[in-house]
C-alpha cells in the first residue's frame, strides 16, 4: 500500500479536506479483503491527520486497486507542505497505520509504513 496522489477536495477558512488516493496491490494467488484501515499521514514531516475506512473491500488475486480516503486538515498543519506543493506540485510523505485483512484462512492486522513523494492532482469536475 502506498500513497498514489493527493487531491484538494474542499477549502474553507478553518482548513480543508484532501482526497488521499492509496494504491493497494494484492501479490497473493488468492483473493483478500480489507476489512478496516486506520492510519496517520505526514507531509514534509508534519502530521496532517488520520485516515480510515470501515467499509470492506475485496481485492482479487494478483490485482491492484485505488482507495480514495478523505483527510481533513487545519491551516496550521500546512507550513512546509504548502511550500513544496507550490514549488514542486509534490510533497514528501510518510504513512503509518494498519489494515485488517481477511484471507481464505484467517483475519490479521497488517502494519503499514511507507515513505515517498506524492503529486498533488487537480480535482476533476
Amino acid at each position: 500500500m502506498e500513497l498514489a496522489a493527493v487531491r484538494v477536495a474542499a477549502l474553507d477558512l478553518g482548513g480543508g479536506v484532501l482526497e488521499v488516493l492509496l494504491h493497494v496491490r494484492n501479490p497473493n494467488p488468492y483473493e483478500i479483503s480489507g476489512r478496516q484501515l486506520a492510519g496517520e499521514v505526514f507531509f514534509e514531516g508534519t502530521r496532517f491527520g488520520s485516515i480510515g475506512r470501515e467499509a470492506a473491500w475485496n481485492l482479487p488475486a494478483s490485482a491492484e486497486t485505488t482507495l480514495a480516503l478523505r483527510l481533513a486538515f487545519g491551516w496550521s498543519a500546512l507550513g512546509a507542505a504548502a511550500r513544496s506543493l507550490l514549488e514542486r506540485r509534490a510533497v514528501s510523505y510518510s504513512l503509518t497505520g494498519r489494515v485488517l485483512v481477511g484471507t481464505p484462512v484467517d483475519e490479521r492486522w497488517v502494519e503499514i509504513s511507507r515513505r515517498g513523494e506524492v503529486p498533488l492532482e487537480r480535482r476533476r469536475p
